[in-house]
């Protein structure tokens, strides 16, 4: 599956008011076929066809309320089988917290046995009594995170989810003072409920849809016919046209819709039709999402890096990229910068210009690209206890899945190979070995060690067990990647940087001030 998304033109208030009466009737058909077939677990034909009779639609529009209903409710298990098993990860680590709280405690009472009554014997007191009142705190995150897994837990063992259309944290703000008038906020909330319209498509349809139907203009323009008003006995009360822009892959949809009017290996085409909140800039516009069935192409997996390789680290806001040669020594690195801070339309565009420029630059050294094999819940879950908010806000939002479709789908449309390989510890390797060495950012340097293991070279870790530094090339002693992040996360051995060199001293300098001001003492 493939899904482009364009921008419409301004319409008229005639047919705004068309399409917005229409996304009403939708709205309201999908909300009691959810009640029906979800909660009530109703038969489909049944619910369809008192559909088609109660809301004046026809059976293509009642299948099409159908495919959404049960897609979000789809999506709503998918999502809570997910947050299980980050919330399930998180309690791992928040008790692994709580137990190092309790065994400070009990440090810190064996100490002020020990201790006279003095000012030493004040400090422990206050530092106790903050360790206790964290410990507190973790106990009561813990009882929450505990209430969350057994809800995920119900959701995804009755399969009946519960949906809020126009989303619960709009339905929470109404109550919160967000807004200044219940007015304003009910303005919103039924905006929201019925922005979105679909249109559900079959290949054995005309034009791959009977209730829509596209056509080219010129350029990247194209016209979008939507069915508003099947019941209408006139074309211009029964439909609308959108006029819209696509900003990328354009001869590929021009290619589908002439395949699919020449009767040519048809397509099923889907519109997803999204009203944009009117404004200044913004007036009766709408995001148009186009979903087809894209041909399987397979690029041959040579293996043959007699040129090198392209590796490509993905991060929050940019692509590293780095290049190698035949031999796996550095060539070049750059970095792909992206924003998915904006509206979904201009992260999507956004995405595809970086994932475009990966392209056109691997194209034009001929060697295949190397990505990591990405998998979202396992990167969320690898958060060290999830404590730190602004991190967790940007991971979330942050299209890990969109970007590797597009590496993916763009690398085949070029006939790229595309290599994907374990993803474990090419941070740190990367960080710990090539960083400081070749004079680049971390994440270059990670990119660098993905491109590396996509050519099947090793990286060996060696240690100066006399410093116990990484920094040493012909380092004294062997070990494995994952004991040295150990290693590095308890503080016994330091990274290759002076920065992190700076910082441990700093740390030991501080650590356990109890304990030097009784050294002190004595």
């Amino acid at each position: 599956m493939r899904t482009l998304v364009g921008l419409s033109e301004p319409v008229s208030d005639n047919q705004a008011l068309k399409l917005d009466s229409f996304a009403m009737v939708f709205n309201q058909s999908l909300r009691e076929m959810y009640v029906s077939l979800i909660i009530k677990n109703g038969n489909q034909h049944q619910v369809e066809n008192a559909c088609i009779v109660t809301h004046n639609l026809n059976a293509r529009h009642a299948k099409s309320i159908r495919v959404a209903v049960l897609g979000k409710a789809k999506s709503v298990i998918e999502l809570n089988k997910n947050y299980l098993v980050e919330t399930q990860d998180k309690l791992k680590s928040h008790q692994k917290y709580i137990k190092s709280l309790e065994n400070k405690i009990k440090n810190f009472s064996k100490e002020l046995k020990e201790a006279k009554e003095n000012a030493a014997n004040k400090l422990l007191i206050a530092s106790q009594n903050k360790i206790r009142n964290n410990l507190a705190y973790a106990q009561q995150r813990e009882a929450k995170l505990i209430e969350k897994i057994s809800k995920h837990q119900e959701i995804v063992k009755s399969g009946n989810p519960h949906l809020c259309f126009g989303s619960q944290k709009l339905l929470k703000r109404r109550t919160t003072g967000y807004y200044k008038t219940h007015q304003a906020w009910l303005d919103e909330w039924r905006f929201q409920r019925n922005k979105e319209v679909c249109f559900v498509g079959s290949s054995d349809e005309t034009a791959g849809n009977s209730n829509a139907q596209i056509r080219h203009i010129k350029d990247n323009k194209f016209g979008l016919k939507l069915n508003v008003n099947p019941q209408a006995s006139t074309p211009l009360d029964k439909y609308v046209e959108l006029v819209f822009t696509l900003n990328y892959e354009v001869e590929y949809i021009k290619k589908v819709i002439q395949n699919n009017l020449n009767g040519v290996n048809k397509s099923a085409l889907t519109y997803r039709v999204s009203k944009i909140k009117n404004s200044k800039k913004r007036h009766n516009q709408y995001t148009i999402a186009v979903t087809f069935d894209e041909e399987k192409r397979f690029v041959k997996q040579s293996q043959d890096f007699w040129l090198g390789c392209v590796g490509v680290d993905i991060n929050q806001d940019h692509l590293a990229i780095c290049e190698t040669n035949h031999q796996g020594n550095y060539v070049a690195s750059c970095n792909e910068e992206f924003d998915v801070t904006k509206t979904s339309f201009q992260n999507i565009n956004s995405l595809a210009l970086a994932v475009k420029n990966l392209i056109v630059k691997a194209k034009a050294t001929g060697k295949p690209i190397v990505m990591e094999k990405l998998d979202f819940v396992k990167k969320k879950a690898a958060l060290k206890s999830g404590y730190n908010k602004r991190q967790n806000v940007q991971l979330s939002s942050f299209a890990y899945s969109k970007i590797k479709y597009l590496i993916q789908t763009r690398a085949a449309d070029a006939g790229i190979e595309l290599i994907e390989v374990n993803p474990a510890y090419t941070s740190l390797i990367g960080k710990a070995k090539y960083s400081h060495r070749l004079g680049i950012s971390p994440h270059r340097a990670a990119a660098f060690a993905i491109a590396r293991r996509g050519m099947g070279l090793k990286e060996k870790v060696k240690i100066n067990l006399a410093t116990l530094d990484l920094s040493d090339r012909n380092g004294l002693g062997d070990c494995s990647w994952a004991k040295v992040q150990k290693l590095i996360q308890q503080e016994i051995i330091r990274p290759n940087t002076r920065k992190a060199r700076i910082k441990r001293s700093e740390k030991l300098a501080t650590l356990n001030p109890c304990r030097s001001f009784l050294s002190k003492l004595e």
